[in-house]
């Protein structure tokens, strides 16, 4: 699957609507309503559970309809205003939605399209970053004929609005197009002789000869154009009920409530991730489950960046838990000896679970708030009990929302030949790293964090040959990596496996590598930022100073405030859709907040305002 560095859609929107006037003449062509909710609600809606997070609407003729509504419902969108909309067609608006995008991969989408969620799906998931969209012939009117190149049925010829005699249509335009930086690039050059009036469609025509762009057939897929007034009763009266029905039928019905989990994970999911789940049963042996395992185990290892040839990643069934006590117990052999970094309370578990299998271990227990330096933790691996053949820790400890330093301290035990065994469960994906430049030799993580599954699968990631020559003295049975690994080669677990998990596992990491692990980094640390600033506003006090701020959970002393407990603050957030988590430090009153999972600052903003009106009830 082609898996661009970034996506966004490119709304078009900026044209008058003439023909609409008649039913709607103050609005542009995207607030038509369908059963209650306006078009381009519903097109957004389909494009972020498609894995679209970044948006730019081109505006135009009623501008401010949009504004408003991107800044309540699609605030991460960028408005750019085309001045010229009532002289200038398509192409103008396309080119500069393109200028917005950074020379990333677009998804231009019409405005006045009311369409099934697989379109946008279909499309994303197609193997060409330059793909038209068609559909079958749906006789509605005013359609854009799809003609194909005469020698390759599957590459555009040209897009017409005229049905000619010879070679004939293959098919209908939808009006969702897939665009590389470089298709857009060259339409930008062949822009300059074509007229102002010049549609998207035209500039396709102008350049399909010299660039190739793929035609992906949806058979059967329902939608419509929204032009006129028979369009509107169309879609109305045929095409929604169609949509709703076709979407019922395929798990792409009403979906349940959103929620706000505010917890360290799981967290909330995308409502494709959800609909992942709704799967046909399988036989785990089957092959085509295999290759669903095969592809989840290889966007691990792309997600972390690490060497396919060298390392692998395990997947265990359970929870993250599992693959701490996979790992501890498997990779440390018993003339070995562990040294277990306990600063939080998931460095705690990893010491008992040291000590509850047998392995040699040494727990160098701090203050939960506190991090060793390089150089301290260098130290403690000379010291005089030294001898240490492995060294965990755990790189974001969720009791506090603290870093521990990744690199630094792998390097200082590379030096040593220590191999270095690092619990990521709710950093991985969700912070930037590049397992193949560094140090890192092993590392622990699961599905339902930073990675935006489900609960039930964790994974270990690391050199193959050291999991393959643990065999012989790993403990456990049923949680031993070479077993896994072993079995996990021919693409099957060796015992039963979460099926559906695994599925949304793999749409969950296809979103992933969608966003990219930088592009979700920087909306994780923005939706901190709107978090902090607003509770540090209403006067909550983080437990731990600024720098030490890991930027994916924030713990909150409990205030003494007559009247306030932690209690009662959640179950008033609880009510409304937000789910807030107690403190794990021993001694110390707190609560934390997680801005980890498929959230927006839109949702953490939303967070504050509902503590606020809590605080102002009293």
């Amino acid at each position: 699957m082609n898996t661009p560095t970034d996506r966004v859609a490119i709304i078009l929107a900026a044209g008058l609507g003439s023909r609409l006037a008649a039913v709607q003449a103050d609005k542009p062509k995207g607030f038509v309503e369908i059963a209650g909710e306006a078009i381009i609600a519903r097109s957004v809606a389909a494009l972020r559970r498609a894995g679209i997070r970044r948006f730019v609407f081109v505006v135009g003729w009623r501008k401010e309809f949009y504004l408003g509504w991107c800044a309540r419902f699609c605030p991460e969108a960028v408005c750019v205003e085309n001045a010229d909309y009532a002289s200038t067609g398509s192409l103008r608006s396309l080119l500069l939605g393109a200028e917005s995008a950074s020379g990333c991969e677009a998804l231009a989408v019409e405005s006045d399209l009311l369409y099934e969620q697989r379109a946008p799906e279909l499309l994303l998931a197609a193997e060409s970053a330059d793909t038209v969209l068609m559909s079958d012939f749906t006789a509605s009117r005013d359609e854009v004929w799809v003609h194909a190149a005469t020698a390759e049925a599957g590459r555009l010829g040209h897009l017409s609005k005229t049905r000619e005699v010879a070679p004939g249509p293959v098919g209908e335009l939808v009006g969702l197009t897939r665009m590389s930086a470089a298709l857009l690039a060259k339409l930008r050059a062949a822009a300059a002789g074509l007229p102002a009036g010049a549609h998207y469609e035209d500039g396709l025509n102008a350049v399909a000869a010299a660039h190739p762009v793929a035609l992906l057939r949806a058979p059967g897929l329902v939608w419509c154009e929204i032009d006129d007034r028979a369009h509107l009763e169309r879609a109305r009266r045929e095409i929604w009920p169609r949509i709703a029905a076709a979407e019922a039928e395929h798990g792409r019905g009403a979906m349940p409530e959103r929620k706000i989990l505010l917890n360290p994970g799981p967290g909330t999911t995308s409502d494709a991730v959800k609909r992942a789940l709704v799967v046909a049963d399988i036989c785990p042996r089957e092959a085509e489950f295999a290759r669903v395992v095969a592809r989840v185990r290889r966007d691990l290892l792309a997600v972390a960046e690490a060497e396919e040839n060298a390392d692998t990643a395990v997947l265990l069934a359970g929870p993250g838990t599992a693959a701490m006590e996979a790992a501890i117990g498997s990779l440390v052999p018993p003339g070995g000896r562990l040294l277990v970094v306990d600063n939080g309370a998931y460095g705690e578990r990893a010491g008992q679970i040291a000590v509850a299998l047998g392995v040699p271990v040494e727990v160098w227990r701090l203050p939960w708030t506190e991090r060793p330096s390089e150089a301290e933790f260098a130290a403690r691996l000379d010291g005089p009990a030294g001898g240490f053949s492995h060294a965990f820790w755990v790189h974001h400890e969720t009791t506090t929302g603290m870093l521990n330093p990744l690199e630094g301290w792998a390097r200082e035990c590379r030096a040593r030949g220590v191999v270095s065994v690092v619990d990521m469960m709710s950093s991985f994906a969700g912070v930037p790293w590049r397992k193949r430049d560094g140090a890192v030799d092993f590392v622990i993580g699961s599905a339902n964090k930073c990675l935006q599954g489900m609960a039930g699968v964790g994974f270990v990631i690391g050199p193959k040959a050291l999991i393959e020559a643990s065999a012989p003295t790993g403990r456990g049975y049923a949680l031993n990596l070479a077993r896994h690994e072993r079995s996990l080669a021919s693409g099957q677990f060796p015992f039963t496996p979460p099926v559906q998990v695994v599925y949304a596992l793999a749409r969950a990491l296809d979103e992933t590598r969608a966003e990219t692990v930088a592009g979700r980094a920087a909306r994780y640390r923005a939706c901190h930022e709107v978090m902090l600033a607003g509770m540090e506003a209403l006067g909550f006090e983080a437990l731990l100073p600024a720098e030490r701020h890991s930027g994916l959970l924030t713990a909150f002393y409990t205030p003494g405030w007559e009247g306030f407990t932690f209690e009662r603050l959640h179950d008033h957030l609880y009510a409304r859709g937000y789910t807030l988590y107690p403190g794990k430090l021993p001694g110390t009153d707190t609560f934390r907040v997680a801005n980890i999972g498929a959230l927006t600052p839109a949702d953490l903003a939303g967070f504050v305002a509902e503590t606020r009106a809590f605080l102002h009830a009293g």
